[in-house]
This record gives structure tokens, C-alpha cells and sequence, in this order.
């Protein structure tokens, strides 16, 4: 029976063995069998008597009507299909379609799965950080490493100076962001390039850390043409060191005596480290403080600790002197033997003086202060970035309307809070300073030089900028015809304040006088003010 059964298997493949489609192994293990199987050969034979019977006979011509009918349908017939023909079958153009569809969607998958778990990068710039001037006529670009959700992207972007970010287009090619293709960049200025970690990808996905590029434009106008000025105090190399690095950066700008009131000197974290930097001499404290009186009073001393409660200290009394009492006989006794002295009494010993006992009742605890808010423009930048709430600290005052107005130069900007009459100075290169008030009497108008898009300050801050050497040095000149007043908001904290601007900015100034630039990311994605 067993050997029936393995006949039966070798007759299914006697017939691809004369059409000579057997392997060679398959081939050899046939021919094995069939040296001793007397069966298997005798269907061998049988097949073979088949096919030449079949080949013996004589060809049989088909009808006409056949053969016109087959032509009709195939060879005369018009094209509807293209067929791929191979040894055995044929595939229509549709399958094909479909299986490089498939083919195409699953390289997709796999591509666009990949994409979405790598991180975003910024994986290049231009200028790049080594540039020591840019050209006027060359755009800025910035280049990530995958697609990204162009809006967030611009909402995370800012730019200094401020005032330019309102005239420089953004533009993209692929995932390159261009900034200023539309116009030239102003001559001999600093700029500096920041993108916060608001920016994301067309996934979601945040940067994974801030961007940050420093960099100063040639002061020759002509496009071709090297700087030939001496370089200002803030020099580019210094820009970008500070962009990259903000403690290798000299926190002390050269003092010129008697001309500026600079920054507080309380210490504070911020950035992305720990910066801790005296920015005065005392002298000039001295003259600052009178412009900042919460942020330079020194808080009260604790009060003690109630569990452990001032004892006072009792003053002994001494005992007062023992009187013995004498007694006076009323009459003369009988006989002339005195009667016996009596025996004094012992002195009592004085008790002890015992210090007072401390109430057992626990004192009503003082009232806490109700919480001060920090919302709005402020709150997206406060609660998003754990560098600022650590610089800042805690909200003394809530957020108030202030009244300012703000001029931008090529190294830095001036601000005006017509609130308090403080003058800020907030250079490019990252750090701030008061100065005084000296205007007076005709104030000056601006003056374009050379038609270079750049002037001689006017107004108050012309008026300061031309009776201060230093201040003229170390900004430049103002890269606007006009200073810009409007409302603002400005808040109190611990170390520091915050100022809105009007182009959509947040200057973060703090005491140790470092200050920042947020672009306002809008409201915020999560509760992150929990």
C-alpha cells in the first residue's frame, strides 16, 4: 500500500519530466525510482505513445468563420488594454497600476513614519556664525531638517532690530525660511536672528532648542565693496559670541563718568544657564536706585521663629530681713530669776522666682497675600520658559498701561517709559543700562546719511545721543526716520520686568541687566501655568 502511494506521486510529475520542467534533483530522484519500479515505467511509456499519436495526426484546418472571428477579436480589434505577456500569463496595465500605487503608498509610510520621529533641527544658516560682515543685498536663511508648520515658525521668530521685522518678508523654498528677499538690509548694523521652541513641525513636533544667530552687515553701501569703518564697540565676533554663548561676553560696558545711570546689580538666573554678572559701581547704583525703589529696598528681617519664644529675664528681688519680735512684760515677775530668752524662729528661705510661662494658644497665622497673576502676552512667554520664571521670580505688580516710545539704532535700541521718565538702553549684544534725562531746550531733527536708509538721531533721543559720546559709540546710528510711541504693558517682578512692544515683541529685562527678546507665540497649547 505504502508503495502504491509513492508510485502515485511519482506519476504526477511524469508529465512535466517529458516537457523537461523538473529540477535536476527532482530529475534524479525520478529516474532512481524508476530504475525499479516496473509500474511507473510502463506510464512512462504511456505517455510517451500519447504524445506521439497526437503529433501523428494530420492538421485539421479551421473554418473560415472561425479564423475571421478570431482576427476580429484580437488582431483587427482596436487597443483597449496593454497586456505585459510572460512565458505563462498576462497582466493587464490596471494590476500593474495598482501594484506600484501600493508600492509607492508604502515607501510613503515608511518615509513619512521616519520623519515624523526625528526631532526638527536647524541644520544650517546663512550668514553662518564664522561671517564677520554680511552683505546688505543678501537675504537671511535659515534651513531645518524636515517640513515644518511654516506659521509657527514665523510666530516663534524675532528680529532685531524690532523695527525691521516689520519690513523684511518671509518666504520659504522647500524647508529654508528667507528673510528680506523683498529689500536690503540696513548698512554696518547688528542684527540678531532668534526662533524659540514654539516653532514646530507639520507634526507637532517642538524644536529641540532655541535658535539663536548674531551678525553685522557690511557699513559699505556698495555690494561689492569690504568694511572700511572701524569697527563699532560692539563688534560682530562679540555679537555672536554672545548669541552662542551669554556668559563669554564682558557683562561691563566701558564707563564714561556722570553720563549714564546703568542697570541694577541683583543677581538672577537666566537664559538657558546660570549668568551672574555685577553690571555698576556703586556710585552709579546709587544713582539707578532712584529710578527702581522696589527693586533695590532691602526686605525686613524675618521675625523669630514661634516656636521658640523670647524668654525675658526676671531681675531676682531680694529677701526681705527677718524682724524678730521682742516682748515687752506687762509686770514685774514674783521672783528675780528672768525668764529664759526665747529661741528665734528659722529664717524662711525666699521662692524661687519662676520665668512666665508662653501662652499654650497658637497665634492666628498672618493672612497670605492674594496671588499676582502673570497673563496674557506675558503669561505665554513666563509660563513657557522655565529660564525666565527663574530669572524673573515672583510678580510683585500686575501687568499696567504704560505710555512709551522706542527708537531703534544699528546696535541696539532706545526706549522711553513716559510713565516714570526712565531711558533705556538695550544693546544688540544682549545687556542694558538707565541713562538720565538731559534733554532740554531746542531738541534736534533726524538726518539721513549718505541716503543709506540710516539717520542722526532727533528728538529726545537725538538730544541724548549727540550730548553723549558714549551713547552716540556704542549704538550708531538710528536705522529709522522717526522714534514710535504707543501703549504698552509693562509688569513688576522680584528681578526684573517685563515690556510689551508694539510689534509683537516682549523685552524681558532683568536686574542683573541682561534682557531678552520673545516673539509672542500666541495663547497657550497647554495648561502650562499649572
Amino acid at each position: 500500500m505504502a508503495e502504491t502511494n509513492r508510485c502515485g506521486e511519482y506519476n504526477e510529475i511524469l508529465s512535466a519530466y517529458l516537457d523537461g520542467e523538473l529540477t535536476p534533483a527532482e530529475r534524479v530522484v525520478l529516474l532512481q525510482h524508476l530504475a525499479s519500479c516496473p509500474a511507473c515505467r510502463a506510464a512512462l511509456d504511456e505517455y510517451r505513445a500519447i504524445g506521439s499519436r497526437i503529433r501523428a495526426l494530420p492538421p485539421v484546418q479551421a473554418p473560415e468563420s472561425l479564423t475571421a472571428s478570431v482576427y476580429m477579436h484580437t488582431v483587427d480589434a482596436p487597443p483597449r488594454r496593454l497586456q505585459v505577456l510572460t512565458n505563462r500569463m498576462a497582466y493587464p496595465a490596471a494590476a500593474i497600476a495598482a501594484v506600484l500605487m501600493v508600492f509607492i503608498v508604502a515607501v510613503f509610510l515608511l518615509v513619512d513614519g521616519y520623519q515624523r520621529r526625528i526631532d526638527p533641527t536647524i541644520v544650517g544658516s546663512s550668514p553662518s556664525y564664522d561671517v564677520t560682515a554680511w552683505r546688505v543685498n543678501e537675504p537671511i536663511r535659515v534651513t531645518f531638517n524636515k517640513e515644518m508648520d511654516r506659521e509657527s515658525v514665523e510666530a516663534a521668530l524675532g528680529i532685531q532690530p524690532t523695527s525691521e521685522s516689520r519690513l523684511l518678508e518671509r518666504t520659504w523654498e522647500g524647508n529654508t525660511l528667507i528673510i528680506g528677499a523683498n529689500r536690503l538690509l540696513k548698512p554696518g548694523t547688528s542684527y540678531r536672528i532668534t526662533i524659540t521652541t514654539e516653532a514646530r513641525d507639520k507634526w507637532g513636533n517642538r524644536l529641540t532648542e532655541p535658535f539663536q544667530l548674531g551678525f553685522e552687515t557690511s557699513s559699505n553701501v556698495a555690494l561689492d565693496s569690504e568694511p572700511t569703518a572701524e569697527p563699532s564697540p560692539t563688534s560682530t565676533a562679540e555679537a555672536a559670541v554672545v548669541a552662542s554663548d551669554p556668559t563669554a561676553a564682558d557683562p561691563q560696558p566701558s564707563p564714561t563718568a556722570g553720563t549714564r545711570q546703568p542697570a541694577p546689580t541683583s543677581q538672577a538666573t537666566v537664559r538657558e544657564g546660570t549668568v551672574e554678572t555685577p553690571v555698576a559701581s556703586e556710585q552709579n547704583q546709587s544713582n539707578g536706585n532712584s529710578q527702581q525703589p522696589s527693586q533695590q529696598s532691602d526686605p525686613p528681617p524675618p521675625p523669630p521663629p514661634a516656636d521658640d519664644p523670647v524668654v525675658p529675664t526676671a531681675t531676682p528681688v531680694p529677701p526681705a530681713p527677718t524682724v524678730v519680735p521682742t516682748e515687752v512684760p506687762t509686770e514685774i515677775p514674783p521672783t528675780s530669776v528672768p525668764e529664759p530668752t526665747a529661741t528665734p524662729e528659722p529664717e524662711p528661705e525666699p521662692e524661687p522666682t519662676l520665668p512666665p510661662v508662653p501662652p499654650t494658644s497658637t497665634p492666628e497665622p498672618t493672612a497670605t497675600p492674594a496671588t499676582i497673576a502673570v497673563t496674557g502676552s506675558f503669561g505665554n512667554v513666563f509660563w513657557r520658559n522655565e529660564s525666565v520664571r527663574a530669572g524673573l521670580g515672583e510678580p510683585v505688580y500686575a501687568a499696567e498701561s504704560v505710555e512709551v516710545q522706542e527708537l531703534d539704532f544699528q546696535h541696539g535700541k532706545m526706549l522711553q517709559n513716559y510713565s516714570t521718565g526712565e531711558i533705556i538702553i538695550m544693546h544688540t549684544s544682549g545687556f542694558w543700562e538707565f541713562v538720565p534725562d538731559t534733554s532740554s531746550g531746542v531738541l534736534p531733527e533726524f538726518v539721513e546719511v549718505d541716503g543709506a536708509g540710516i539717520w542722526e538721531p532727533g528728538g529726545v533721543f537725538g538730544y541724548i545721543w549727540h550730548a553723549d559720546k558714549y551713547v552716540s559709540e556704542t549704538l550708531g546710528l538710528a536705522v529709522s526716520g522717526s522714534s514710535f510711541a504707543y501703549e504698552s504693558l509693562s509688569q513688576q517682578f522680584e528681578y526684573g520686568r517685563m515690556f510689551y512692544s508694539d510689534d509683537g515683541f516682549i523685552y524681558v529685562l532683568y536686574d542683573n541687566g541682561i534682557w531678552e527678546l520673545y516673539p509672542d507665540a500666541g495663547p497657550l497649547s497647554d495648561d502650562s501655568s499649572g
